[in-house]
């Protein structure tokens, strides 16, 4: 329960939801952009699919 609240600490947990928004994804981008480089593709729609899909499950399990 918030228990406190102050407009100055705004920011900072916008920025640590960026983080966490963000690693994921990139780590999942990387993740498909190395499947397809390995498979010697370019990226489809399904690596895009698994992209966000991955990164959702590693958002959901950051959060939990």
């Amino acid at each position: 329960m918030l228990t406190s609240f102050t407009w100055s600490e705004v920011p900072g947990v916008f920025f640590v939801y960026l983080l966490i928004i963000t690693i994921p994804t990139v780590l999942a981008w990387v993740g498909a952009a190395w499947l397809a480089k390995k498979s010697g593709e370019r990226i489809a729609f399904g690596h895009t699919v698994f992209v966000f899909v991955a990164a959702f499950v590693i958002c959901f399990c950051t959060l939990a």
